[in-house]
C-alpha cells in the first residue's frame, strides 16, 4: 500500500453487535471507511467477493461501493469503524486508485497493537481539547501499520503457527501489562527453552520479551494519564512498578517527557 500523506477521520465507531445485527450498506458509502473485526465472527459480502470475518481482519472499504455483512448470533461480532478521506496537496478529499490504496481485506498479525492505536484516534477524536488532527494523525499510524503488514512475506503453515503463538503471548501482555511475566514461563507456553524462546519473539517482533512489556507499560501508562484521575504512583502500581521514580525514569525515556508532564500536555 503507498503511504498516502494526508487522511482527515470524520467520524469513528466502536460497535458490539447485538443478536439480530446485520449490516446494509448496499447503496453505497460516502466516503473511505476502515473496518476492524476486534472479536466474533460473521460473514461480508463486497464488490471483490464474500469473506468470513474474524478477530483481526482489516478491512478498507471504497466509497460508493455496496456492502452486506451479517454475524454467527452465538459469536457476536464486536467491529471499530474510522471513517475517514484521502486528502490532495491542497487539502480537498479525494478517491485515489484502487492499487494505491491496497487491498480489500488484511489480517492483522499484532492485533494488540493494532488495537491501541485505534484506541488512539478514537480517544483524540472524541477529546476537543486535543482537537480532531491528533486523531488524523493517530490514523496515519494505522495506515502505517497496515502497510507494514502489507509488506511482510507470507510465511509457510508452521512459521505461521509460531506468528500466531507469539501473537497470543503478546495480547496476554498487552490486555495485563501489569503482571509480572518471566522469560521461563513465557518460554513454557510455548514449550522451548528460554534462550530459543528470545530468539523466535525477536525473530517475529523485532525486540526482545523485556522490550516488549516494557512497550505495554508505557503505552497502558499513556492512556491511564489521558482518561484516568489516578495519581501517578497508582499507575506506577497498577503497572507492576514498586518504585514510581523507576516508572518515570522508564517513560521518560521512552516518552520523552515525565508522566506529570505527558499528562499537563
Amino acid at each position: 500500500m503507498s503511504l498516502l500523506k494526508k487522511v482527515r477521520v470524520s467520524n469513528t465507531f466502536v460497535t458490539y453487535c447485538s443478536a439480530d445485527w446485520y449490516w446494509d450498506c448496499r447503496e453505497g458509502l460516502k466516503d473511505f471507511d476502515l473496518w476492524y473485526v476486534m472479536g466474533g465472527a460473521g460473514w461480508l459480502e463486497t464488490p471483490e467477493g464474500q469473506f468470513a470475518i474474524s478477530r483481526g481482519d482489516c478491512f478498507i472499504f471504497r466509497p460508493h461501493q455496496r456492502y452486506f455483512g451479517r454475524h454467527d448470533p452465538a459469536d457476536l461480532l464486536s467491529v471499530t469503524a474510522i471513517h475517514f478521506d484521502y486528502l490532495d496537496g491542497t487539502g480537498h478529499a479525494f478517491q485515489p486508485p484502487a492499487e494505491t490504496v491496497g487491498p480489500l481485506q488484511r489480517k492483522i498479525r499484532d492485533t494488540a497493537f493494532m488495537e491501541q492505536i485505534l484506541h488512539r484516534v478514537i480517544s483524540a477524536f472524541g477529546d476537543d481539547s486535543a482537537g480532531k488532527s491528533e486523531a488524523d494523525e493517530w490514523f496515519r499510524m494505522v495506515l502505517l501499520e497496515i502497510g507494514r503488514c502489507d509488506r511482510q512475506p507470507v510465511l509457510p503453515p508452521r512459521q505461521q503457527r509460531r506468528q500466531q503463538d507469539i501473537d497470543r503471548i503478546c495480547e496476554g501482555i498487552a490486555v495485563n501489562p501489569g503482571a509480572t511475566h518471566s522469560l521461563a514461563e513465557l518460554a513454557g507456553r510455548m514449550k522451548c527453552s528460554p534462550d530459543h524462546f528470545a530468539r523466535i519473539f525477536r525473530k517475529y517482533k523485532g525486540l526482545s520479551p523485556g522490550e516488549f512489556i516494557i512497550r505495554s507499560r508505557i503505552e497502558a501508562a499513556r492512556t491511564l494519564l489521558l482518561n484516568s484521575s489516578h495519581s501517578i504512583t497508582r499507575i506506577a502500581e497498577l503497572l507492576g512498578y514498586s518504585d514510581v521514580y523507576y516508572f518515570s525514569k522508564q517513560f521518560r525515556g521512552k516518552t520523552g517527557c515525565t508522566p506529570s508532564g505527558f499528562r499537563r500536555r
